[in-house]
């Protein structure tokens, strides 16, 4: 070959070279645009991710509080229901005691009628002994209604403090 066409050749291949640079310069330019805009929304998507973590925490909290707040009031769902089965039971014990109250002013009531029943049959030979008889039968009636008014007394006062126990124990806020 000749120095000649060497040399065109080689020109020849630098004819194309300052299209090139501009076509590469273009595209270096359109690429460093095309990089910051990537780099613009990748901080975007940084600042999304940790807003995103940060609303997760926050959230992961009012759900552990959530969770804190249905443990407290399970546990005194929990507290009122045994209220309520000591209340229940303490009612059933304390009916069950006004209902031997009951029995038991019924007998003497059946007493009290059978033993004026038995001073009516037999004639009274003076007032002195019929005068005692009803002093004895009232005597006893005055002491049986006061045991049984006692004993009302004392179901009313455990009725009224079992209520204050078990309305006193629940504290709802």
């Amino acid at each position: 070959m000749d120095k000649g066409q060497v040399f065109r050749l080689d020109y020849s291949r630098t004819s194309y070279l300052p299209h090139q640079s501009n076509l590469l310069a273009s595209q270096v330019v359109q690429l460093s645009k095309d990089n910051a805009d990537l780099n613009v929304k990748l901080d975007t998507v940084r600042k999304s991710h940790e807003m995103l973590l940060a609303d997760s925490s926050v959230q992961q909290c009012e759900i552990k509080s959530l969770k804190d707040q249905v443990s407290e009031l399970k546990r005194k769902l929990s507290k009122m229901k045994k209220n309520q089965e000591r209340r229940d039971y303490t009612l059933r014990a304390l009916r069950g005691r006004m209902d031997a109250i009951s029995g038991e002013l019924s007998e003497e009531k059946l007493r009290c009628s059978k033993l004026l029943q038995t001073l009516s049959e037999y004639p009274v030979q003076n007032n002195t002994m019929l005068a005692s008889f009803k002093e004895e039968i009232t005597s006893r009636l005055e002491a049986i209604l006061v045991r049984k008014l006692q004993g009302v007394k004392i179901f009313l006062n455990n009725l009224s403090t079992a209520e204050a126990r078990s309305s006193s124990s629940i504290d709802f806020e």
